[in-house]
C-alpha cells in the first residue's frame, strides 16, 4: 500500500460516486439580482386619448415586452406614425428596465430623440410615433392591466404648456376656455353697471 497523491484520491472518489464532484474553491464572484427581485415598473398611457388612463406593469417573469401597432405586441400602440414593431423593453441582471428601439426606429425620451437603448427611470416620458407613455414605479389611479409587456412615450416641454394641461383632452380644454370666457364676460358686465 503505497501513498497516493491528491489527484489519484480525487479520481478514485469520482469513480466510486460519479455524481459527486469535488468542490473547487473559487475566487469572489458577482451576484446577479434575480428577475423576481427587480422592482416593477409601470407604463401609463398618456396619448392617444382612446387609450388614456391605461397602465401596463412590466413583469420580470414575462421577459421581453414588445411595443408596436401589430396585434401580436404585448403593448399595442394606436397611432399610424408608430411602427408595427417599434421597440422592446427587457429587464437586466442589475434590476434595470431597458427600452430598445427597433432597427431604424426612433424613440423620443423626455423630448430627445434616440435610436439607442435607454435605461428607464421613474417619470420618464416616452414617445413612440405619437403614442405617449410615462414610466412610474407606482401606478396612479386608472385602468390597470397586468401587462406582461409595457411601453410608453411622451415628449416633455411641448410649447411650454403646463404639465396638467397636457393630461386633459382638446375637447375638455375647449369647454374650459369657453366657460372661462363666459364667466369673464358676466363679471365684466356686472362690474360695468
Amino acid at each position: 500500500m503505497g501513498s497516493e497523491d491528491e489527484g489519484e484520491k480525487a479520481a478514485r472518489r469520482t469513480e466510486l460516486d460519479p455524481l459527486e464532484e469535488p468542490v473547487q474553491p473559487t475566487g469572489p464572484s458577482a451576484v446577479a439580482v434575480p428577475g423576481s427581485l427587480r422592482p416593477p415598473m409601470w407604463l401609463e398611457r398618456i396619448e392617444p386619448p382612446t387609450g388614456r388612463g391605461e397602465r401596463h406593469r412590466l413583469d420580470a417573469a414575462h421577459g421581453e415586452v414588445s411595443l408596436g401597432r401589430a396585434a401580436t405586441n404585448d403593448i399595442r400602440l394606436h397611432t399610424p406614425s408608430a411602427s408595427r414593431e417599434h421597440a422592446s423593453i427587457a429587464g437586466t441582471a442589475e434590476g434595470e428596465w431597458v427600452l430598445t428601439p427597433g432597427v431604424g426606429k426612433c424613440v423620443w425620451i423626455d423630448g430627445d430623440e434616440t435610436w439607442e437603448p435607454v435605461v428607464l427611470e421613474e417619470g420618464m416620458n416616452i414617445v413612440l410615433g405619437r403614442d405617449h407613455l410615462r414610466c412610474a414605479l407606482r401606478p396612479e389611479s386608472g385602468l390597470e392591466r397586468s401587462a406582461q409587456p409595457a411601453a410608453k412615450g411622451s415628449v416633455s416641454g411641448r410649447g411650454g404648456r403646463a404639465e396638467g394641461l397636457r393630461r386633459i383632452s382638446a375637447s375638455t380644454r375647449l369647454i374650459i376656455v369657453l366657460a372661462s370666457i363666459g364667466i369673464g364676460l358676466i363679471a365684466l358686465a356686472w362690474l360695468s353697471r
